[in-house]
């Protein structure tokens, strides 16, 4: 936990009016979160009447995009903002004022929080710092197609239950342009019935599939032992490693977020360019 304090006085021998400011970091719940409250003894009158009607204006805005108000009785001479981080690219914000609550849940951030999984991932943006804040950027906007136990949903949100025939590879996803930068393939194992991926980058071949009680990874036909991972590619900016029960494999400079390989779920990330 850091705290930071400031006092604010002014007028008369600067003890006619004043207020106090601490800003304040820490954990709320397990996830990071800020807090900055404003107190005061007296204000001028003209701050007063000029906080009244901008609350009055700002209320209706809130509310058409989708901020909930609800009246309160809180300490008359305090302001409290809250902002908690709810996941990697979205924040819980809540502001209370001595009549109301302001609040919204899951404000989307315009780029991703460098936690958990996140803080992982840049790793394979090495030490470039113009790289990290584009990876940012993009996971942040990235779109997801996923299938879970069978059920496949794509980029744009529709469920299909997925029949897959064995030992034959389908286009799951590809970069569209000219320079056609990944493909990614599925196809299921005729044996064991199990999900394989194929991830194709400039001329680089990824596999990943279930293997015994893990999922294994191999690239250009050489098997990557788990004890080796994380894995960084040394020509092409390919990072792969080990995510939960799974293996991720991360490309962002190739506009391929993410792709995770589980047991019984699998996860394709593209930027949404």
């Amino acid at each position: 936990r850091n705290l930071l304090m400031a006092k604010i006085a002014w007028g008369a021998e600067c003890k006619q009016y004043s207020t106090m400011i601490v800003a304040e970091t820490g954990l709320l719940g397990h996830e990071p979160a800020a807090r900055l409250k404003l107190t005061w003894d007296k204000l001028p009158g003209s701050i007063k009447r000029y906080a009244k009607r901008a609350l009055k204006s700002i209320v209706p805005i809130a509310q058409e995009y989708g901020v909930n108000y609800a009246k309160a009785k809180n300490p008359r001479n305090q302001i409290k903002l809250t902002v908690a981080v709810a996941t990697e690219t979205s924040m819980n914000i809540v502001l209370n004022t001595p009549k109301a609550i302001v609040y919204k849940r899951g404000v989307c951030l315009p780029v991703a929080l460098p936690i958990g999984n996140t803080a992982a991932e840049l790793q394979a943006t090495r030490d470039n710092w113009a790289d990290k804040m584009s990876y940012l950027v993009t996971k942040a906007n990235a779109v997801e197609c996923s299938l879970i136990n069978n059920t496949l949903t794509t980029f744009n949100n529709r469920k299909a239950r997925d029949e897959l025939p064995h030992s034959c590879f389908q286009v799951l996803a590809q970069d569209c342009t000219p320079e056609l930068k990944f493909m990614v393939l599925l196809k299921k194992d005729q044996i064991q019935d199990q999900n394989q991926i194929n991830v194709k980058i400039s001329d680089i071949d990824v596999d990943m599939y279930r293997k015994n009680n893990a999922i294994a990874v191999m690239v250009n036909g050489v098997e990557i032992p788990n004890s080796n991972l994380p894995y960084l590619h040394p020509s092409c900016n390919i990072h792969i490693r080990q995510s939960n029960e799974g293996i991720t494999l991360n490309a962002p400079s190739h506009g391929l977020q993410e792709v995770f390989l589980g047991f019984n779920e699998l996860r394709v990330k593209v930027a949404d360019w």
